[in-house]
C-alpha cells in the first residue's frame, strides 16, 4: 500500500511540473505579440485550471477506472475551493475586482446542485453527460462575455511577468509539459487504483482523497503565484474555474465515455458539502472584495474536516 501511495505522490509531483511547464510555455508563446493584453495571463490560468483534470480523466479511462475518475472529479473540485484557495489566501489576501470572477464563484455551487440532481439515480448516464457539457459551454460563454465587458478593469492583470520566448522553446516547453502531465496522471491513477485494492476501499473514496487532491495541487503554483503577485482575480478565477470545469465538463465527458455508478453518499454528502463550501466562499469574496488569510484558514480547516470524515466513513 505504501508503495502504491508513493507512486501516486510521485505522479502528483510530475503532474504539477508538467502543468506548470505547459501553462508557462503557452503564456510565454502568446506574449510574443508584445501587446498590453491580458491574453497571456488568461491562457496560463486556463491551462493550469483545465489540464490536470483532463489528464487525470484520460488516464482513468485508459485504465478503466470510471468510479475512481468520478471520485477525482468531485474531490478535485472540493480541494480547489478549500485546500488551494485556502493556501493561496494565507500566502496573500485575495482581492477580487472583476464581476466575472464573482459570477464564477456563484456558478460553482450551481454546478454542484446540477450534478447532485443528475446522480440521484446512482449513475451518470450519457444524457446526463450531454446536459453537463451543454450547461458548461453556456456558462463559459456567459463568463467570456462578462470578462470582455470589463476590459478596462483587466489591464492590471496584464502586468503579470510573462517573458516572451521563441517558437522552438515554446514548443519544447509545451510538448515536454504534456508528456509530464500524461505520465504524472497515469502514475497517480495507477497508484490510486492499486491502493484501493490493497485497502479494500471503494475506488470512489480513493479518488476523492488521492486523485482529486493530486489534480488540485497541480494548479497550486499558479494560484499561489498569482496571489503573491497581488493578482487575486487570477488566483480565485483559476481555482474556481478548475472546480467548475471538473464538475461539469469533466463529469460530462466521463459520462459520455463510460457510465460510472455513483456512490450512495455522493448526492447526500460530498456534493452537498461542496455546495455549502462554495456558497460560503461566495460572500467571502463579496465582503470588501477580499478573501483574507483568516478566511483562508477556515477553508483549510474545512478541507481537513472533510478528509477526516471521509476516512472515518471508509474505515467504517
Amino acid at each position: 500500500m505504501l508503495t502504491d501511495l508513493g507512486m501516486a505522490a510521485l505522479g502528483a509531483l510530475v503532474l504539477l511540473l508538467g502543468t506548470d511547464s505547459v501553462a508557462k510555455g503557452a503564456a510565454a508563446g502568446i506574449a510574443r505579440a508584445g501587446e498590453a493584453t491580458i491574453a497571456p495571463a488568461l491562457l496560463g490560468t486556463g491551462v493550469a485550471a483545465v489540464l490536470p483534470g483532463f489528464a487525470m480523466l484520460v488516464a482513468a479511462l485508459v485504465l478503466r477506472q470510471p468510479d475512481l475518475a468520478l471520485g477525482g472529479v468531485v474531490g478535485g473540485a472540493f480541494a480547489q475551493v478549500s485546500l488551494v484557495l485556502g493556501l493561496a489566501a494565507i500566502a496573500a489576501p485575495l482581492v477580487t475586482r472583476l464581476r466575472a470572477v464573482v459570477l464564477l464563484g456563484a456558478l460553482v455551487p450551481a454546478a454542484a446542485v446540477l450534478l447532485g440532481v443528475l446522480v440521484l439515480d446512482m449513475a451518470l448516464s450519457r444524457l446526463d453527460g450531454v446536459i453537463l457539457i451543454a450547461a458548461a459551454l453556456v456558462a463559459l460563454v456567459v463568463l467570456a462575455r462578462a470578462l470582455r465587458s470589463e476590459r478596462p478593469a483587466t489591464l492590471a492583470l496584464a502586468a503579470a511577468e510573462v517573458h516572451p520566448v521563441g517558437g522552438a522553446r515554446m514548443a519544447v516547453r509545451i510538448v515536454t509539459g504534456l508528456a509530464f502531465a500524461g505520465l504524472g496522471a497515469w502514475l497517480v491513477v495507477r497508484g490510486s487504483r492499486d491502493a484501493a485494492v490493497a485497502l479494500a476501499w471503494n475506488p470512489f473514496i480513493v479518488g476523492l482523497l488521492v486523485t482529486g487532491v493530486a489534480v488540485a495541487l497541480a494548479g497550486l503554483p499558479g494560484v499561489v503565484g498569482a496571489a503573491r503577485g497581488s493578482r487575486g482575480d487570477l488566483a480565485v478565477g483559476q481555482a474556481m474555474l478548475a472546480a467548475f470545469v471538473q464538475i461539469t465538463l469533466s463529469a460530462g465527458v466521463l459520462a459520455l465515455a463510460a457510465v460510472p455508478g455513483a456512490a450512495s453518499s455522493l448526492a447526500r454528502l460530498e456534493l452537498p458539502a461542496l455546495f455549502a463550501l462554495a456558497l460560503a466562499t461566495y460572500p467571502m469574496m463579496r465582503s470588501e472584495g477580499e478573501l483574507s488569510p483568516r478566511e483562508g484558514g477556515i477553508l483549510l480547516v474545512a478541507f481537513v474536516v472533510a478528509v477526516a470524515g471521509e476516512l472515518v466513513l471508509a474505515a467504517g
